[in-house]
């Protein structure tokens, strides 16, 4: 079951007046959201994010993987209305991301590996194990990930 509470924003960060600022809560292991396929002949690894379909407007996945550009990776609306996006990223990997929906409004994903004062992180195994594993924030895997910094203040989509 997914379903969304209020949430204070990190500090620099503020929401539109009269939007509010959520966080997506889920069960674990009851809808994943974030997927992981096989690698390709290249080591890439399409990750899947998704997120529900009752979250109103337009989101972005944004992260140090493309420099927290909010244009980088729209989220598309799947047939059932969940929003989804397709990042391909290289085996060995960890990246810092965070979801950026109209307004401003930050949104955080309880299913990621870790968080630090930047976002969630996503660890993307090296070839060694973990292929094709779907991640709804399994323990911390060894991995390397820029440190670019997370964006301040209010963004726009």
């Amino acid at each position: 079951m997914t379903h969304l509470v209020p949430r204070a924003l990190p500090p620099g960060h503020r929401a539109e007046p009269g939007m509010g600022a959520w966080v997506r809560h889920s069960t674990r292991g009851a809808n994943a959201v974030i997927r992981q396929g096989e690698p390709t002949e290249d080591g890439l690894v399409d990750v899947t994010f998704t997120l529900p379909a009752d979250i109103p407007g337009h989101i972005s996945v944004v992260g140090d993987f493309n420099h927290w550009d909010p244009y980088a990776h729209p989220m598309r609306r799947s047939q059932y209305g969940a929003h989804t996006a397709v990042i391909a990223l290289p085996q060995g990997t960890s990246i810092c991301f965070r979801y950026l929906a109209e307004g401003g409004l930050w949104l955080d994903d309880p299913d990621a590996d870790a968080r630090d004062e930047h976002g969630c992180i996503v660890h993307v195994p090296a070839a060694a194990g973990g292929k094709g594993k779907d991640r709804p924030g399994g323990a911390a895997l060894n991995g390397h990930r820029s440190r670019a910094a997370a964006p301040r203040g209010n963004a726009t989509t």
